[in-house]
């Protein structure tokens, strides 16, 4: 899995950084549209992969304005809840690592002298 440099939510750039200061694998720091995540602290590939996932969905939830309509019975806010983010991320995780096989943008291709046509229904 590719971990990018910079990506954007809703057209804004959030830049992933390298911090081996921090003390956690990582951290996200929405105001600033900046993730965070530790190498020194991320032994494996697959932790420092699992560990995008996590900061991630902590900017996604966050961006998604759906913490305005769902928070926990505790009064805490999704985006905030640890374990969920962190049972989310992983899955998320596994469901782009863990693949078979790839889908190509050719799989997609339409036939030109077809497109657009509505297709006979066979009886």
């Amino acid at each position: 899995m590719k971990i990018p440099k910079k990506f954007y939510l809703y057209g804004l750039p959030v830049q992933i950084v390298i911090d081996n200061s921090l003390d956690s694998m990582g951290q996200a720091f929405p105001q600033e549209y900046r993730i965070k995540i530790s190498r020194k602290k991320c032994k494996t590939r697959a932790s420092l992969e699992q560990t995008y996932c996590h900061e991630l969905l902590h900017m996604v939830l966050l961006n998604s304005n759906i913490v305005n309509k769902y928070k926990l019975e505790n009064g805490k806010e999704l985006w905030l809840d640890e374990d969920f983010i962190d049972n989310v991320s992983t899955l998320l995780h596994q469901a782009l690592t863990m693949t078979s096989g790839n889908i190509t943008a050719k799989d997609f291709k339409l036939n030109k002298k077809n497109y657009g046509k509505r297709t006979k229904r066979s009886k």
